[in-house]
């Protein structure tokens, strides 16, 4: 995914930086991407009660899982 954003002929150490801020924003990504969908009760705040809640099967599937990744708290 992260690879086309990067130009050629990069340093290794310029390509892990970029993979590391990519997979850091990920949730962040996700969590307005059209593509993905919320998955368990609450507006998938909680995780549904199936053992695919638990299973990460990296990027197969399309859900938020929302229970894995944040919480938001209004800033007061």
């Amino acid at each position: 995914m992260f690879v086309d954003d990067v130009p050629p002929n990069v340093s290794e150490e310029r390509l892990r930086t970029t993979a590391f801020i990519q997979a850091a924003t990920w949730p962040d990504f996700i969590r307005s991407a059209p593509a993905y969908s919320s998955d368990g009760p609450n507006g998938g705040n909680k995780p549904p009660n199936t053992p695919e809640a638990s299973q990460n099967i990296g990027y197969k599937d399309f859900f938020r899982h929302k229970y894995w990744h944040f919480i938001n708290i209004p800033v007061q």
